[in-house]
C-alpha cells in the first residue's frame, strides 16, 4: 500500500507543508508527465496538463483518504485531466476554420505528405481505436493504457493500481480480448 515515509509526506502536505508536497511532486512528476505525453502526443500540452494535475493534487491532497495507493489516486487525477483536455480540444477543433482545407506543413516535401484520403483513413482508424478503448470499463481502460500505450511492466502496473501481478495479467488479457471484439464490431481490421 503506502509506505510510512510517503504517508507522512501526504499528511504534512495536506496541512500545507510545501516541502512535503514538493517531495511528493518530485516523486510523481515524471509519471504524470509521461501519462500526459503518451495520450496527448504534444510536449507542450503534456507539460501544461501535468502542471494542472500537480495544482489539483496540491489543492485536493487533504481529500486523499488512504483507501487506495497514492499512485492510484495520482493516476486517476491525471487520467481525468487528460480526458478533460481532450474533450476541450475536440470541441475547439470542431469549430476551427484552420482545420478546413489544411494542406499540411509547407516545409514537408509533397512526396512525404499524406494524401487527403490517407489522412482521413488514419484519423478515422485512430478515432475508432480511441473510442474503442474508452468504451471499455475503467479497469480495462487503465490496464490497456498503462501496458500497451505507456509500456509499463506488469509489476509497475500492479504497484500503480495496488493489485497483485497475477490480477494485472489476467485483467490485461480480458481487456485485450474485449478491445479486440469491440474493434471487430467496428470493422477496424477490414474483415
Amino acid at each position: 500500500m503506502i509506505d510510512t515515509y510517503e504517508k507522512e509526506l501526504i499528511k504534512k502536505a495536506s496541512k500545507g507543508d510545501d516541502a512535503a508536497f514538493e517531495a511528493l511532486a518530485e516523486k510523481y512528476r515524471n509519471l504524470i508527465y509521461r501519462i500526459c505525453l503518451i495520450q496527448l502526443k504534444s510536449r507542450e500540452n503534456a507539460l501544461d496538463v501535468s502542471q494542472n494535475v500537480l495544482i489539483k493534487i496540491w489543492k485536493n491532497i487533504s481529500l486523499f483518504r488512504f483507501e487506495s495507493s497514492f499512485s492510484t489516486w495520482v493516476y486517476s487525477i491525471t487520467r481525468n485531466a487528460v480526458n478533460d483536455f481532450i474533450r476541450r480540444e475536440k470541441r475547439r477543433s470542431e469549430f476551427s476554420a484552420d482545420e478546413i482545407g489544411n494542406e499540411g506543413d509547407a516545409k514537408t516535401p509533397v512526396s512525404e505528405r499524406e494524401t487527403p484520403h490517407e489522412a482521413v483513413l488514419k484519423k478515422e482508424r485512430s478515432e475508432i481505436l480511441r473510442n474503442a478503448i474508452y468504451s471499455l470499463s475503467n479497469e480495462h481502460q487503465d490496464v490497456i493504457i498503462l501496458r500497451d500505450i505507456e509500456g509499463y511492466s506488469y509489476s509497475e502496473i500492479a504497484s500503480i493500481l495496488s493489485e497483485n501481478e497475477g490480477t494485472v495479467k489476467s485483467r490485461i488479457n480480458r481487456a485485450r480480448k474485449a478491445l479486440k471484439e469491440t474493434l471487430k464490431k467496428r470493422n477496424f481490421f477490414g474483415d
